[in-house]
């Protein structure tokens, strides 16, 4: 994809960090954002931020842990936003210590946000991604 301008990017993982700057970036080159996180008050950041670049901007606080805020996510970009061109699966988590060490709710907690939930999202989008001119994922 070479051209933004006028296309959909959802991120994931978008308050802060990685997300945030890409965000930015593909904002400053025309795209419109759609940009998900658990982060609310990281979001809305983001989000002033991104409008300052004259693009559309969609919020929607997520916890990836929770399959039905995923697929409310994914729906609302398929029905507010007519589909998505650039889908950029970025949040993620990471376990600090040895994993014989984790719990099992933090290996599930960490599975949920790093494979789950972008399985999940390619999944629901995917079809209408197909659909659409020159679209992208991005792990």
């Amino acid at each position: 994809m070479r051209e933004f301008s006028g296309r959909l990017a959802f991120i994931t993982g978008a308050a802060s960090g990685i997300g945030r700057a890409l965000a930015l970036e593909l904002a400053q080159r025309g795209a419109n954002c759609f940009l998900v996180d658990v982060d609310g008050v990281g979001l809305l950041s983001t989000a002033a931020e991104v409008q300052t670049h004259g693009v559309a901007v969609y919020i929607e606080v997520c916890d990836l842990t929770d399959k039905g805020q995923v697929a409310a996510a994914c729906c609302r970009a398929l029905d507010e936003c007519g589909g998505v061109d650039l889908l950029i699966n970025n949040a993620g988590i990471a376990f600090y210590g040895r994993t014989t060490s984790m719990t099992d709710q933090q290996w599930d907690r960490l599975m949920a946000v790093n494979l789950d939930a972008p399985i999940q999202i390619t999944r629901t989008l995917l079809p209408s991604m197909l659909q659409r001119p020159n679209a992208h994922i991005v792990n």
